[in-house]
This record gives structure tokens, C-alpha cells and sequence, in this order.
């Protein structure tokens, strides 16, 4: 009998050990990184005109002043159900009645809206919290110009690098693009 109570003893210890440890990580997670990012430079691999100037750029902050508004947020939770949610503005084009569009280059006639379009996914860090992996994948919709998340990795602290490949409108109608984002903290409230 004394047998079996030191062995439920000893499991009793190591889940409490456990349970302690994954405590103590919740708690350096959310404090490292917990919280809103606000987007501090967005460059696309090759230069593209989002403004309609005639002059095309790889710096996308210039391009589109909207992309400001741009932003991540982390939500540390104990349960191991992190979440990560990008908020990015989606091109939306309005023309003219009777007018048809015409996606493969821009019209003087269209006037260019955007909306903020959140995508949020289940995430886990990896062992070294250098990077963060995505659970899941991106809901597909015709509203949705995000087509996928290449990486992202933490590169010092506070600040997030972001790589994507998204559908942009430009001076030559929706291009696919890579883009590189980085988001710096900018609050721990969510």
C-alpha cells in the first residue's frame, strides 16, 4: 500500500511541476508579448504605384497612406490558444454607373476606397520564441486580398517582422506582391 501512495505522491508532484511551469510560461509570454503593434515600415519586393502617380515605390507607407492604420495584435492565453490577428486596408474600387472595370489598369473614373481587413489565426511560438507558426488557414473570400503568410519572426524586442503575399491594386490594375511589414508594441491592452 505504501507502494502505491508514494507513486500518487510522485505523479502529484510532477503534474504540479507542470502546471507551474506552463503558468510560469504563460506569464513571460504574455508579458514579452501581449498586446497591439502598430505597423513601423511595409516594403514590397518590387516597387509598385498604390497612389496613382506614376511613380512606383517599394516603400508601401508612401504609396498608401492608409497602411498607417495598419496593425497586429497578440492575445497571450493561458488555455495555449494564442491568438494572432493582422488588421490590413483592402482596396475596394467604385466607378462610375454603367462603367465596367477593367482589372487590368487603372481609370481616372474609379475612385479607390479601403477598408480595414482583420485576419486572425490560432498561433504558437516556436521553442526559441524567434518565430511564431500559424494554426490554420486563412479564410478565402473575395474580400480577403491577403493570399498568404510566408513568416513571422520576432526580430528583437518588441518588434515583429511580417512577410505576406498580397493582391494590391495599382496604376496596373491587382498585382500579386510579397511584402515585408514590421509592428513595434505600442500597448500590452488588448
Amino acid at each position: 500500500m505504501k507502494n502505491g501512495q508514494l507513486i500518487i505522491l510522485t505523479i502529484t508532484l510532477l503534474m504540479s511541476c507542470n502546471s507551474d511551469e506552463s503558468n510560469e510560461n504563460f506569464y513571460q509570454l504574455k508579458e514579452k508579448f501581449h498586446g497591439k503593434y502598430e505597423v513601423i515600415s511595409s516594403n514590397s519586393l518590387e516597387p509598385v504605384d498604390l497612389n496613382m502617380d506614376g511613380i512606383s515605390s517599394t516603400n508601401l507607407l508612401n504609396e498608401n497612406p492608409e497602411i498607417l492604420n495598419a496593425g497586429l495584435e497578440l492575445r497571450i492565453s493561458e488555455d495555449n490558444g494564442n491568438l494572432f490577428e493582422e488588421a490590413w486596408p483592402v482596396e475596394y474600387i467604385s466607378m462610375p454607373r454603367g462603367e465596367e472595370f477593367d482589372s487590368t489598369s487603372y481609370h481616372s473614373t474609379y475612385t479607390i476606397l479601403y477598408a480595414m481587413h482583420m485576419n486572425g489565426l490560432l498561433c504558437q511560438f516556436d521553442d526559441n520564441f524567434k518565430s511564431i507558426n500559424l494554426l490554420g488557414d486563412l479564410q478565402k473570400n473575395s474580400t480577403n486580398k491577403l493570399v498568404s503568410i510566408e513568416s513571422i519572426t520576432i526580430e528583437e524586442v518588441e518588434i515583429i517582422k511580417v512577410v505576406t503575399i498580397r493582391e494590391l491594386y495599382t496604376m496596373n490594375g491587382w498585382i500579386t506582391s510579397k511584402i515585408e511589414s514590421r509592428y513595434r508594441r505600442f500597448t500590452i491592452i488588448t
